[in-house]
């Protein structure tokens, strides 16, 4: 956890969040007044934080940072529940696939920080990754779409879903890998 607070540190580039000159201690302390104007303004400067925050790490996503750089920013993410952060996670996918050395020094939601911070998200992530395994032929991709679909809405309801997209499809293999997912989903069973 130290580290990757470290590595948020890094990342966002700086020691406290500063909005406006102020710092996030200043927004809480602004919180913790009498005052309903000061309190409003505290909350305001705390989600401004957060606003800024969350648009700092989709970059770090979309950047061509390490991959334990982009694992961390999702896993922050995912943390956040960020929403508007699903379109970058999915296209990370792939690094919940990539081989890890050393995996016994790593939480699973480490490992697999992308795929933590979509179920985080819930289903606000589903249109995306139904739409990711249209898009893939790698089949680790598709499973992982499939354990992400599954551990957001369970068996029955992700089965459904997958078969109501695939039935919206009209391109061959778009078609295909959604049979590929509705049968990992058998497996899975």
């Amino acid at each position: 956890m130290k580290i990757q607070r470290a590595i948020f540190v890094t990342l966002v580039g700086m020691s406290q969040w500063v909005v406006s000159g102020e710092t996030q201690m200043d927004a809480i302390e602004k919180i913790k007044a009498n005052s309903f104007e000061q309190r409003e303004e505290g909350i305001a400067a705390i989600t401004q934080q957060r606003v800024e925050t969350v648009r700092s790490l989709i970059g770090v996503l979309e950047g061509s940072f390490p991959a334990e750089s982009r694992r961390a920013a999702a896993k922050l993410l995912g943390e956040y529940r960020a929403t508007n952060a699903v379109d970058a996670l999915v296209k990370n996918l792939d690094l919940d696939v990539q081989g890890r050395v050393l995996k016994t020094l790593y939480k699973e939601d480490d490992i697999r920080a992308v795929s933590y911070a979509l179920r985080s998200i819930g289903k606000p992530a589903i249109p995306a990754v139904l739409a990711k395994i249209t898009q893939t032929d790698n089949s680790a991709v598709i499973k992982r779409c499939v354990r992400i679909c599954l551990d957001i809405e369970g068996h029955d309801a992700a089965a459904i879903m997958v078969q109501q997209y695939s039935e919206m499809q009209t391109a061959a293999e778009a078609k295909q890998r959604l049979k590929q997912a509705i049968d990992v989903m058998e497996k899975e069973k």
